[in-house]
C-alpha cells in the first residue's frame, strides 16, 4: 500500500479491498485464475492500463479498461489513461468510482443504462454522451469538469449528482420529475436547466442560473442560495405552496429583486401565496404571439419563422426554449430557432416571450 511499482501481475483467486491502492504506476496484468477483485484494489492516479488474460472467466479487458467477462459492466478506467473513450455496444453499467480522478477528456456511452455512485467523481472529463441512461447515482459527476449534460431518457438522478461542477453550463433532464437535495449545488456557471417536468426539487444550494423555468406540474422546491437569479417563469396556474426562496444569501442578490412570470389569470393565486408574494413583481404572461415583458426601445417579434430583435444595438442576445435550454447566444438580430414554439429572449437586461 503506497509503495509505487511500475507493473504488477496478479494470479491470486481473490484480490482484497484496497489491496494495491495507489501502488501501481503503470500496468496491471490479471491472470486467468483471478475470480474476485475487491473495491479500490487497483486504484492509482498513475495507473495506465489493466490487462486481463483471455482465459479469465470473470473479467476481461479492452484497450486497458477493466470489465466483467461479458463487457456489460465497466469496473475501472485507469486514471492516467487519458484520451477519449467509446464504450462497446454491450456496456450497460458503469460501476461506482469507475472514472474517479480520470484524465479521460470525453466519454461516449451509447447503451449504458446505469451510472453508479461517484462514477465520475473529480474526473477531468468535459463531455459525456449518455443517450440511453435511466439512472444516475449519487455524486455521479460531483466536482467533475463536465461542461454539459444531455440525459434525454434519465428518470432518476441521485443527491449531489452534479454537485460542485463549476464548469457545467447546460443540463437537459426532460423526464426527471424529482430532484434530490444538492443535485446542482455549486454549479456557479450553470446557464440552462430543463425543469419542465420536475414536480419537486430538494435544496439546490448555490446555483448560477439567472432564469428559472418551472413547469405546470411543479409543486415544491427549495431555492435558497441562487447567486444570479433574476427571473422565474412558473407555468403552474395555481401557485405552488411548498416553495422556499430564502430571501438573503451571501454574495448574491435578495430574492425580493426577482420578477416572476405566471400564467394569465394566476396573479392573485401567486400574490396571496407566501414566498411568491414577497418577490419583486408578479407579471401575467400573455398568450398572444408576442408578449413584451419589458418596456423600452428593444422590440422582439417573429417574422418568417425567425426571432427578430430591433433596437438592441450590439447587445448580447440569449434565446431560451420554454424548458429553459439555451438555444442561441450571440449578437445576430435575426435568429433561426430549431422548431416552432414559444421562446424566451433576454437582451439588454430585458426579457421577452415570442411565439413562432
Amino acid at each position: 500500500y503506497g509503495n509505487a511499482i511500475n507493473s504488477l501481475s496478479l494470479s491470486a483467486k481473490e484480490i482484497g479491498d484496497s489491496a494495491f491502492y495507489d501502488v501501481v504506476h503503470g500496468t496491471v496484468s490479471i491472470s486467468a485464475d483471478v475470480e474476485k477483485i475487491g473495491k479500490d484494489a487497483l486504484f492509482s492516479t498513475e495507473l495506465e492500463a489493466i490487462n486481463v488474460d483471455s482465459g479469465n472467466l470473470n473479467y476481461s479487458s479492452e484497450d486497458g479498461v477493466l470489465y466483467n467477462k461479458e463487457k456489460s459492466v465497466l469496473y475501472v478506467y485507469p486514471c492516467a489513461k487519458g484520451g477519449s473513450y467509446v464504450a462497446p455496444v454491450s456496456l450497460l453499467e458503469i460501476m461506482p468510482y469507475a472514472f474517479y480522478l480520470s484524465n479521460c477528456e470525453s466519454v461516449s456511452l451509447p447503451n449504458v443504462k446505469t451510472v453508479g455512485e461517484s462514477a465520475f467523481y473529480l474526473s477531468n472529463c468535459e463531455s459525456v454522451s449518455l443517450p440511453n441512461v435511466k439512472t444516475v447515482g449519487e455524486s455521479a459527476f460531483e466536482k467533475s469538469s463536465l461542461i454539459s449534460a444531455d440525459l434525454p431518457k434519465a428518470e432518476t438522478i441521485g443527491a449531489n449528482a452534479f454537485y460542485g461542477n463549476e464548469n457545467l453550463k447546460t443540463v437537459s433532464i426532460p423526464l426527471v420529475t424529482q430532484l434530490p437535495d444538492y443535485a446542482f449545488a455549486g454549479t456557479s456557471s450553470l446557464e440552462s436547466l430543463d425543469m419542465m417536468n420536475v414536480v419537486s426539487a430538494g435544496n439546490f444550494g448555490s446555483c448560477g442560473l439567472e432564469t428559472l423555468v418551472l413547469g405546470e406540474n411543479f409543486l415544491s422546491g427549495v431555492f435558497d442560495d441562487f447567486l444570479n437569479l433574476k427571473t422565474i417563469y412558473s407555468y403552474n396556474p395555481v401557485a405552488p405552496t411548498d416553495v422556499d426562496f430564502g430571501f438573503l444569501y451571501a454574495g448574491g442578490t435578495p430574492f425580493r429583486q426577482v420578477i416572476v412570470y405566471v400564467p394569465k389569470g394566476s396573479f392573485t393565486s401567486y400574490y396571496l401565496t407566501k414566498a411568491w408574494g414577497e418577490l419583486k413583481e408578479i407579471i401575467e404572461m400573455d398568450d398572444g404571439a408576442v408578449s413584451e415583458l419589458a418596456n423600452e426601445e428593444v422590440k422582439v417579434y417573429s417574422e418568417n419563422g425567425k426571432v427578430m430583435i430591433d433596437g438592441c444595438g450590439d447587445a448580447r442576445i440569449e434565446v431560451y426554449g420554454v424548458s429553459g435550454q439555451l438555444v442561441y447566444s450571440g449578437t445576430d438580430t435575426a435568429i433561426s430557432v430549431p422548431a416552432r414554439g414559444i421562446y424566451i429572449v433576454r437582451v439588454a437586461g430585458q426579457t421577452f416571450k415570442v411565439a413562432l
